[in-house]
């Protein structure tokens, strides 16, 4: 694939509904929240398009993250939640494209570093991210929560232990 046939763009309120035909989730509302926070200004959503199919995301909260210990320890530090590209496209530096993105959006509104949070038993994440520079932010291990809909469609809470990786911009 080239990688001129991939765009990269923040969606737009005509877009959340492609979103959920084509990035399915399992928790419905995510695509229509993140928009939400990106009309608020909180935060950026961007999505990886081919042509006008849309086949990765990643999304980015300027404030920071909302975990501790990062919350009320990292200062300045924009916080890079749920890249993710479809089966299809992985391997194809969507991944690459979407994370680049979203370190010159953090470098062009000033900020010196980004980080983000990483599964402990997701070695493959992890190691895509230390090969962009991302370092352990010496926070240690963290659990993190998540909401998503069970197979009868009730709404639950999911966690996950995590490190916090940050790299450095400039």
């Amino acid at each position: 694939m080239k990688e001129k046939s991939v765009s990269i763009r923040q969606v737009t309120k005509g877009e959340v509904e492609l979103l959920e035909q084509h990035l399915t989730s399992t928790y419905p509302p995510k695509h229509r929240e993140r928009f939400a926070m990106q009309q608020n200004g909180e935060a950026v959503y961007l999505i990886a398009w081919f042509g006008e199919v849309p086949i990765g995301h990643v999304f980015l909260r300027w404030k920071g993250s909302v975990d501790e210990p990062m919350a009320s320890t990292l200062e300045n530090c924009p916080n890079i939640e749920d890249l993710f590209v479809t089966a299809t496209y992985r391997s194809k530096a969507i991944g690459d494209l979407l994370i680049g993105e979203v370190e010159l959006l953090c470098k062009k509104h000033g900020f010196s570093q980004v980080g983000l949070g990483v599964g402990i038993e997701n070695a493959t994440a992890r190691s895509f991210y230390e090969n962009r520079g991302y370092r352990e932010a010496g926070c240690g291990e963290y659990r993190t929560t998540y909401p998503y809909i069970d197979r009868q469609g009730q709404k639950q809470t999911g966690d996950e232990v995590c490190v916090y990786l940050t790299k450095k911009l400039y």
